[in-house]
């Protein structure tokens, strides 16, 4: 009987969280039992999980929140059931899995689901990790694109492969940008941390408005810094233009009639956010982080712009108000993201790259 065990922190909200929320459909078709290991103190699941994953946790199940602990009632797991493949997603998951697992013969793919140049832990710890993953039980490494896979050492490039991450929104929902009246609006889409950087965002559509008073900037998400971008906004005089009003249940049906979608991040591994606008139809600004980069040809299907650069999302974002007619040939090009990305091609990858590896 074929097993897949996949280890991950929690199911909250996330990119990672996202995408093997939407996977676990196509790997409970592919294997006869699927099991979810979440190793963080959360039970709570924020997307849909296909009701034939079981979903476990660790420190409930090993009755320890020491990780040594954990790591023990893992091993004797992996060797008493001896699943077909174990699927590990985040650096310091995939830390403590390969630990848990040294030694043992068994068949992990791991997955680095954010730009390995913002790991913080130094350069011994991270050839710690590099080391871990040139053992004989890693049979596989997924990076989210190719400028990621590229920054491993040579010597793991052999093990190294890319997979983008998968678009899973409704049917309606493609090329919906394309077929709505648009309104003087500005959209941004996520958690409310510092990584996103909002406040440049904010920044920059303060001098953006000076130009264009007539526009709105909405961010939804919600995170730690609401109380912080908030206090921006009110210091700005921008209370009636610039709204926070947190998560929404239907990004698709909110953002589909702005004119334009802000990516303002400081880094990325690949940004569900905006693979979503491109595939909803917006004309789509973002910054050169990891993943952008592999979407978006500049002034070809969106506008690229360098990390912290305020004066530069100002000036991209005069660019498409200015320039309506190309601003709809971005979106026009940008929905086609869809074509190689659906939920469905990406699962088909995961799946046939995991069976490979088994």
């Amino acid at each position: 009987m074929s097993k897949l065990i996949v280890c991950m922190g929690t199911l909250l909200t996330g990119g990672a969280e996202r995408v093997l929320s939407s996977l676990s459909f196509a790997f409970a078709d592919a294997y006869d039992e699927v099991e979810y290991l979440l190793w963080l103190p959360s039970s709570e699941i924020s997307y849909p999980i296909d009701p034939r994953v079981k979903i476990t946790s660790v420190i409930e199940e090993s009755g320890s929140e020491k990780r040594w602990k954990q790591a023990w009632w893992f091993r004797q797991k992996v060797k008493r059931e001896r699943p077909t493949m174990i699927l590990s997603f985040m650096l310091m998951i995939n830390y403590t899995v390969l630990l848990s697992l040294f030694g043992l013969r068994c068949n992990v793919v791991v997955s680095e689901r954010n730009d390995p140049r913002r790991f913080r832990r130094g350069q011994r710890f991270r050839n710690r990790i590099y080391w871990l993953y040139g053992r004989n039980n890693v049979k596989g490494i997924v990076m989210q694109t190719e400028n990621n896979r590229g920054l491993l050492p040579e010597y793991l490039h052999h093990k190294a492969t890319v997979i983008y991450n998968p678009i899973n929104i409704p049917k309606k929902a493609i090329g919906m940008g394309l077929r709505t009246e648009k309104k003087n609006l500005i959209v941004s889409v996520g958690r409310l941390v510092s990584q996103k950087r909002h406040d440049l965002l904010i920044q920059a559509f303060a001098k953006f408005h000076n130009q264009y008073p007539d526009y709105r900037l909405v961010i939804y998400g919600a995170g730690g810094n609401y109380d912080r971008l908030q206090a921006m906004v009110k210091d700005l005089n921008l209370e009636d233009r610039v709204s926070l009003p947190g998560k929404t249940s239907n990004v698709p049906e909110a953002i589909a009639g702005a004119k334009m979608f802000v990516l303002s991040s400081a880094f990325e591994g690949m940004s569900n956010a905006l693979l979503e606008a491109m595939a909803i139809g917006i004309p789509c600004i973002s910054t050169r982080v990891s993943g952008s980069t592999d979407l978006i040809e500049d002034h070809v299907n969106g506008l690229l712009v360098d990390v912290y650069d305020v004066d530069g999302i100002a000036e991209a974002m005069e660019y498409i108000a200015s320039h309506p007619e190309e601003a709809n040939i971005f979106a026009e090009k940008a929905h086609h993201v869809m074509d190689d990305l659906n939920i469905s091609k990406i699962s088909k990858i995961w799946v046939d790259y995991l069976r490979q590896l088994s």
